[in-house]
């Protein structure tokens, strides 16, 4: 009880004056994200991992009709880069065995327990939206995992450099690929890797979980995440956009004004209700409790979809991850 009105007192000023905002304005998520493409050069989507709603949208996002255009590549987190050259040709429409192309989600650089078929899933719709295209343009599809061997990576020793190395990769990818080259670009990578002040959200949620009341935001202290900040610095103008749900806590409670939406819908979170409403219970499908960080200080967007279902992990897993 004590932990729950601690929450409580936390949140309730937040929830009156969202009262008191704009009413948010509910876009059609492909719509929105093609015309956000067209007036950013970057655009950082925060996934939640496995979701099957979340790539049946970027499956139709991607072979959507004026897409291309606006997007010259993709950099994914699920994707080795020590197979991209494989994933060039096949993307591009080249006769490449499928189970060659699947070693690139399946032995991505993670400590993961198992491998989603969504991954899959999003290969083949970039593909089949090159081989579509009327143009002689293609989309790249960019590998954002370091280029690890599973043959030669025995131990948990092993494979620490790759991972703490994540998102310096992913970041060397996105400026010698996209930035050196003056393109444009999707970038997909977990929610946490983008989220702004998420060094104050972990904070809060230790503070929360030792029963500890959570100070109010600081934000002139809040800053973007480690990849957003570089790429700002290198004079990129990146827009956030994070899958989102309609849970408001992490006890299953939902927001009905959330839940009356279309789905799968885009959503601007700045001066209006939903911006002002606690960020991790959205952000994490209801596994982190409420705190003082807002929607508004984490992102620019949310993506709400209908549900979340996830997937039967692929089983047919190329190598286990020894040692981890």
């Amino acid at each position: 009880m004590k932990v729950f009105l601690l929450s409580l007192l936390t949140i309730l000023p937040q929830i009156a004056m969202a009262k008191n905002l704009a009413e948010p304005k509910p876009e059609d998520a492909t719509r929105a994200m093609i015309r956000l493409l067209g007036h950013h050069d970057i655009v950082m989507f925060g996934e939640i991992h496995s979701s099957k709603q979340e790539y049946e949208w970027l499956c139709k996002l991607v072979k959507t009709p004026g897409f291309a255009d606006h997007v010259d590549d993709i950099v994914v987190e699920f994707g080795n880069a020590l197979y991209q050259k494989s994933v060039d040709r096949y993307v591009a429409g080249e006769d490449v065995p499928f189970e060659q192309i699947q070693k690139a989600w399946r032995n991505m650089i993670a400590a993961v327990p198992s491998v989603s078929p969504v991954y899959g899933w999003f290969y083949r719709a970039v593909r089949e939206a090159n081989l579509q295209s009327p143009s002689k343009h293609r989309i790249r599809l960019l590998m954002g995992s370091p280029p690890g061997d599973w043959d030669k990576i025995k131990t948990a020793q092993d494979f620490a450099p790759y991972e703490a190395q994540r998102e310096q990769w992913y970041l060397h990818v996105v400026k010698d690929e996209v930035l050196a080259r003056h393109h444009r670009a999707l970038l997909i990578m977990g929610a946490m890797h983008f989220l702004r002040g998420s060094d104050q959200a972990l904070q809060d949620e230790m503070l929360e979980q030792q029963h500890k009341p959570v100070p109010p935001v600081d934000r002139g202290r809040l800053a973007p995440g480690y990849i957003e900040r570089e790429l700002r610095a290198e004079g990129a103008d990146p827009y956030l956009a994070v899958m989102g749900t309609d849970m408001v806590d992490d006890r299953g409670n939902v927001d009905p004004r959330i839940e009356s939406w279309p789905t799968p819908a885009l959503i601007p979170v700045h001066g209006n209700w939903l911006g002002n409403i606690p960020a991790q219970p959205i952000v994490s499908g209801g596994h982190a409790p409420a705190t003082p960080l807002t929607l508004a200080d984490q992102t620019d967007a949310s993506n709400v979809p209908s549900s979340f279902d996830f997937p039967l992990a692929d089983r047919k897993i190329l190598k286990a991850k020894p040692g981890l």
